[in-house]
């Protein structure tokens, strides 16, 4: 490990641009550009659906297959992660199932989104020909 004096470490920090001046004025407009996680993206009907679909897929297929193979009578106690497995093991298989999901379920989210998708659209061209035949009669 390379130790780096004092003095040297000191003279790097005063380099740095300030606020008051013009670089640090810049180097806090490129910062403050920066997009922010979470803070800027507002999720689209699209965006919810898909997610919607993918806890879906992976509580329904996934979460039951884990649990499955966690009640499996060939377990070992050879295995066995003791009283931690057994409090943190429907944690890990959520956090399992939401993986696989985003890997070999991705197939079926698609398929799911494309059904519900097809179904909205029939819904709302249903709703919009009644509020029609409605404003005809009236």
């Amino acid at each position: 490990m390379t130790v780096i004096p004092l003095d040297v470490r000191k003279t790097a920090i005063d380099r740095l641009p300030r606020a008051n001046t013009p670089q640090g004025s810049q180097l806090n407009s490129a910062i403050s550009a920066l997009p922010r996680h979470g803070d800027d993206h507002v999720p689209t009907p699209q965006d919810v659906l898909e997610k919607s679909a993918r806890d879906l897929v992976g509580q329904t297929f996934f979460g039951t297959l884990l649990k499955q193979m966690r009640d499996s009578p060939f377990k070992s106690d050879l295995f066995s992660g003791g009283r931690g497995e057994q409090a943190f093991a429907p944690m890990y298989d959520s956090i399992m199932a939401s993986r696989l999901t985003q890997g070999a379920g991705q197939k079926l989210v698609t398929q799911i989104v494309r059904k519900f998708q097809k179904a909205a659209d029939a819904a709302y061209k249903k709703k919009e020909g009644s509020l029609v035949s409605t404003n005809r009669r009236a």
